[in-house]
């Protein structure tokens, strides 16, 4: 039995929806969470860039735990 794990076997090559935005993506696509909460959903790398990767840098702002560790 083969075990070699391939990378690009995961990746599309043709273009997916993003689930944010009317674009779309090639590729593995962005982890939207925290905007999307299912992990399975993708997102192109302009909302990647301008919607949860801000959304991200908020919730560690507000998040005490994070704050307490400065």
């Amino acid at each position: 039995m083969d075990s070699t794990y391939s990378m690009t076997s995961l990746e599309s090559s043709s273009p997916q929806p993003c689930a944010l935005c009317t674009g779309s993506f090639t590729g593995f696509g962005n982890n939207p969470q925290p905007v999307l909460e299912n992990y399975e959903d993708r997102v192109c790398d302009d909302c990647n860039w301008n919607k949860v990767i801000p959304a991200r840098i908020r919730g560690l702002e507000n998040d005490t735990v994070w704050r307490n560790c400065r």
